[in-house]
């Protein structure tokens, strides 16, 4: 080799490795560097699988039982409704059913079932498989799970819903209580393909509500027979057409196991790690064209970027404590403009009809807690104590605006005019200090605040609460304690935790969705949690739910929020936008703020693209010489990475 061209390749392998150093530095400790524009375009990793990165694991698999999102993103793709929405709208279509009507008085909805449609056990639906669903879920009545929504409303739901029907092992007592409601007809299959659907009362959210991937679900009479604890209840000759499953009670099997007629079936859940679903081959509208999908749960935010730089997983949750690891920050803050800081990733905002903040239980287990959570000027110190412009402009990075009340802007009783507390310390203190008066509480007093492990956002907003309350110095101290979702749901449905950060994604598009959930001490998932109960409330709720002038519910439900205001046991911090990322290799996305699974909600629409310009290369690990990177990189990549 000649001296010329032995000092060109000197110089190539020097400026090689000092621009895998300086992009390796560039992203922030994250060891992967980009080769783009190679010609010919390389693989996609997996191009027929997609792995998508959460931070939570599924509760149950179970639609009459599990009511999180976690596993509601998964059922969603499993199972499939009566009617549902249209891709991006709050427009519902037919499904399952093909058509329905409504008659006149608004009471009886008859539905029409699709022929040729197999369970993934390749047993048919008809119209008997649709009444064991819904009756199933009325009849299993978990107080933590989702059978309120149809209970409430289908002929004979609320008096079963009410009775002492859960965890009864009196037979004698449950029979009467399961015959009363069979006895009733809420649901009644006319022929094969026909099912009748009676309501206690006309109701202009009853569609949306089966729309609901839960309790709306069509599940597989024979699988769950042929998984369930065999008893009186079994007995088709005295509860035809099916049996049923054990009323008021879990199915163990179902907990774990799936059979639906959606796009996919669950083939693995390893709890807090994965779940995996395949293809169904075999469904009745057109395949979907990715054939696996993988939920992984990782809670570190830095490791879910890791895996999406590098490709390892086509979408992740990212906190919006993390946007700027994503895009440029001052276009975004300045304009609200997107740059993606790298090549290859989609970066998307929607406006969200999710709901967040803190909940006060008024009755939480530590006697001297519960003194101070149920004084009225104590829950006011601490509505005025949050600093809810910070959170939003600094943990949030304007992805929230402070919310109003539990309607979120877009539904029906959004109230602009509703009161709202502001950062305020010295109220605070004042409100502090005349519950301290009151006897509400003692110097001393220690608070814990509970979050979901790698929910950065709310950890910091426990963080910020707590910076807040202590440097008041009025004699309250703050923990912070994480806890894995699982743990989180079951210590709040258990009234165990005194103050925690949850949100609301809508089960159903209606503004009684929100409200019945905060406000109904019987129904409402989070006036049951945190001890909220008013009987004069409850009735207007119940009132505004049978409201059928659309002006007289919007009066209601401004009566409603008010009073919950004045109550100050829930902390409105924010009405929540959603956040899309994923890599540029995948294709057909929508959104639709009504899915459980804001990025998986359409998978049977998207696919992934076989070919791309981007990858990412994982140099960590990797010994590399000034050899190796030179054969690697090419001097045309060179010119194009500087």
């Amino acid at each position: 080799m000649s001296e010329s061209k032995k000092g060109v390749s000197g110089k190539l392998i020097i400026a090689t490795l000092l621009i895998i150093i300086v992009i390796a530095a560039a992203v922030g400790g994250y060891y992967y560097y980009y080769l783009p524009s190679l010609k010919p375009k390389l693989k996609v990793p997996n191009p027929d699988t997609f792995v998508y990165q959460t931070i939570g694991d599924a509760d149950s698999l179970d639609p009459a039982w599990d009511y999180e999102t976690a596993g509601g993103e998964v059922l969603e793709l499993v199972y499939e409704r009566l009617v549902y929405y249209d891709k991006d709208k709050l427009t519902i279509v037919p499904e399952l059913a093909e058509s329905w009507e409504v008659s006149q008085d608004g009471l009886v909805y008859t539905f029409h079932i699709r022929k040729g449609i197999k369970f993934h056990d390749g047993t048919p639906l008809n119209a008997s498989a649709v009444k064991f669903s819904l009756d199933r879920v009325i009849l299993m009545n978990d107080p933590d799970g989702p059978a309120w929504i149809l209970a409430q409303i289908i002929k004979g739901g609320p008096e079963y819903m009410n009775a002492n029907t859960w965890q009864n092992e009196n037979e004698t007592e449950m029979k009467e209580y399961v015959k009363k409601y069979l006895a009733a007809e809420g649901i009644k299959v006319i022929d094969d393909y026909t099912v009748q659907i009676t309501l206690e009362y006309p109701s202009a959210a009853f569609l949306s509500m089966l729309c609901y991937g839960g309790p709306g679900a069509i599940v597989s009479p024979s699988f769950v027979l042929a998984h369930s604890e065999k008893g009186w209840w079994s007995d088709p000759k005295e509860f035809p057409p099916f049996g049923l499953d054990k009323p008021g009670f879990h199915n163990e099997y179902m907990n774990t196991h799936t059979c639906g007629t959606g796009p996919y079936k669950v083939v693995e859940w390893t709890p807090k790690t994965r779940i995996v679903l395949e293809a169904n081959e075999n469904y009745w509208r057109e395949p979907p064209k990715i054939k696996r999908v993988i939920f992984q749960q990782v809670a570190e935010a830095g490791t879910r970027l890791l895996a999406l730089f590098s490709g390892e997983a086509d979408s992740v949750v990212v906190p919006s404590s993390n946007l700027f690891d994503i895009i440029e920050k001052d276009p975004w803050l300045n304009e609200r403009k997107i740059i993606p800081l790298k090549k290859g990733i989609v970066v998307e905002v929607y406006d969200s009809l999710a709901i967040g903040g803190f909940e006060i239980n008024l009755n939480p287990p530590d006697p001297v807690i519960k003194r101070a959570l149920t004084n009225k000027n104590f829950r006011y110190g601490l509505s005025y104590i949050f600093d809810y412009d910070t959170y939003i402009n600094t943990v949030a990075y304007g992805l929230a605006e402070q919310g109003r009340g539990p309607i979120p802007k877009g539904l029906l009783g959004y109230d602009e005019t509703l009161f709202q507390f502001k950062y305020n310390p010295e109220k605070a203190k004042e409100y502090f200090l005349k519950a301290k008066a009151e006897g509400a509480y003692e110097d001393g007093l220690k608070i814990t605040l509970y979050y979901n492990a790698g929910n950065e956002a709310r950890r910091r907003a426990c963080l910020l609460f707590k910076d807040g309350i202590e440097k008041l110095n009025v004699g309250i101290s703050i923990d912070v304690q994480e806890l894995d979702w699982p743990t989180y749901l079951a210590k709040m449905r258990a009234q165990e935790l005194p103050i925690f950060f949850i949100g609301w994604q809508p089960d159903y598009a209606d503004p009684d969705n929100y409200i019945t959930t905060y406000a109904h001490s019987k129904m409402g998932v989070f006036a049951k949690r945190i001890g909220y109960a008013n009987e004069t409330i409850d009735a207007l709720v119940e009132q505004a739910a049978k409201e059928q002038d659309p002006n007289k519910r919007v009066e209601l439900y401004r009566e409603i929020q008010r009073e919950l205001i004045e109550e100050a046991v829930y902390i409105w911090v924010t009405q929540a936008k959603t956040l899309h990322v994923a890599r540029d290799w995948v294709k057909g996305y929508f959104y639709n703020p009504m899915w459980s699974g804001s990025d998986t909600g359409c998978m049977r629409f998207m696919w992934k693209e076989e070919t791309t310009e981007q990858v990412a290369v994982n140099i960590n690990g990797f010994t590399f010489s000034p050899l190796i990177a030179v054969n690697m990189v090419s001097p045309e990549i060179v010119k194009e990475l500087v």
